[in-house]
């Protein structure tokens, strides 16, 4: 009993350590990427309405763990940019879904590009091994990234 509770701390100490990593990878990489004009929040929101399409304020707020007001205030900046639109819902006249526009798309896209850039200079400066071992997580990393946005 003492072996398997020594395993079991052992792999729970593997997962937070793993998990610590990439969190921390991750931070790090929002932060020392090149931003551009977009705010992490602004960033968050057009990448929503490119992924999944138009969405009300209300959901936007939800899926970005921020109030209602707070989630229109940056939907109205994002707006008067150009790179959202408001229309009408189809499913109810009341409501409006915000979507992201053309310009909005090449925005997100510029900016994905310009933090890829640097994840990539990063990778290139490791040995070929790690660069080997990296791209054999790419199948696990996609399926946690899949598990974790649904």
């Amino acid at each position: 009993m003492l072996v398997k509770r020594s395993q079991n701390t052992l792999a729970q100490q593997t997962r937070d350590e793993v998990a610590d990593s990439i969190r921390e990878f991750m931070i790090t990489m929002l932060h020392a990427a090149p931003q551009g004009d977009l705010s992490l929040s602004a960033a968050a929101v057009l990448g929503v309405l490119y992924e999944v399409g138009p969405q009300r304020v209300t959901t936007l707020a939800t899926k970005n763990a921020v109030t209602q007001p707070a989630m229109t205030a940056l939907v109205n900046r994002l707006e008067s940019t150009g790179v959202v639109m408001r229309d009408v819902d189809p499913a109810d006249s009341r409501a409006r879904l915000v979507s992201i526009t053309e310009k909005g798309i090449r925005t997100l896209l510029e900016r994905r590009a310009r933090q890829n850039a640097s994840i990539a200079a990063a990778i290139e400066a490791l040995d070929e091994d790690r660069v080997a071992l990296l791209r054999k997580l790419v199948p696990t990393l996609r399926e946690m990234s899949g598990r974790m946005k649904s």
